[in-house]
C-alpha cells in the first residue's frame, strides 16, 4: 500500500544535517530511501506494526507549499490499511545514532552563529558554538558537535548571564524544589510570632 506524504524543505534541510553531516555531495532524496524507515499512526492513535520504506520522491520542491512529495510503500497483510485513508506519518532512522538534545530556549543566536552558555565545575560560564541539526517535537533541538554528554547547559535566564562570571546553576529540579520551599515559607507565619 502506498502512503502519500509531503516534507518541507525546512525538514529536509534538517535531515540533510543529520543523515549526511551537511555534505551538500550527497543527494539527501537517495539517502532517505536509504536510511529512512517511515511509520505511521492510524486514525485511532495506534502505530501501525509494519515500518514502510521510501519509494519515491518528487524531483523538486513544490514552490506554492515549500515541500517536497514522498511516496512510502507499506506490507499490508491484515487489510488494515484501505485507500484513501487518513494517517500520520514519522520518518525514523534504520540505524539511530545518539545526539545531544537540548531545549531550543537554551539556544542563543548572534552574528558569529548559534551558541549555548555553558556553566563549568567551577560554576563560570562559557559561551560555546554549536551546529545543530533536526528540531524535534516539544522544542528539542539536536546538537551535532561541540558539546559533550553531561555538560551543563543554561536553559533559563539566558539574557542575566555573561560569559566568564561565576554563576550559582540549578538543575530544573532544584530550582522546582526551591520554589516549592519559598511557596510553603510565604505562606507561614513569621517566626517573631508576627500574623501574615
Amino acid at each position: 500500500m502506498y502512503v502519500l506524504f509531503s516534507i518541507t524543505d525546512r525538514q529536509l534541510q534538517s535531515m540533510r544535517k543529520v543523515y549526511t553531516n551537511d555534505n551538500a555531495g550527497i543527494d539527501i532524496k537517495s539517502v532517505l530511501g536509504t536510511l529512512a524507515e517511515v511509520r505511521i499512526t492510524l486514525s485511532d492513535g495506534s502505530m501501525y506494526p509494519y515500518p514502510g520504506k521510501i519509494n519515491f520522491t518528487d524531483n523538486a520542491v513544490t514552490g506554492t507549499t515549500d515541500s517536497l512529495r514522498v511516496r512510502g510503500e507499506f506490507p499490508n497483510p491484515n487489510g488494515l490499511l484501505t485507500l484513501g485513508q487518513t494517517v500520520s506519518v514519522s520518518l525514523q532512522s534504520k540505524t539511530p545514532t545518539p545526539h545531544i538534545v537540548v531545549p531550543q530556549a537554551a539556544i542563543q543566536n548572534d552574528i558569529s552563529g548559534k551558541y549555548v552558555l555553558v556553566v563549568g565545575d567551577n560554576g563560570s560560564v562559557e559561551r560555546r558554538m554549536v551546529n545543530v541539526g533536526a528540531l524535534l517535537s516539544g522544542g528539542r533541538q539536536v546538537i551535532l558537535d561541540n558539546l559533550t554528554d553531561g555538560e551543563r547547559i543554561i536553559v533559563d535566564g539566558v539574557q542575566k548571564v555573561r560569559p566568564n562570571t561565576p554563576v550559582n546553576a540549578m538543575t530544573q529540579d532544584q530550582f522546582n524544589q526551591m520554589q516549592q520551599q519559598q511557596a510553603q515559607q510565604a505562606g507561614q507565619p513569621a517566626a517573631n510570632g508576627g500574623g501574615k
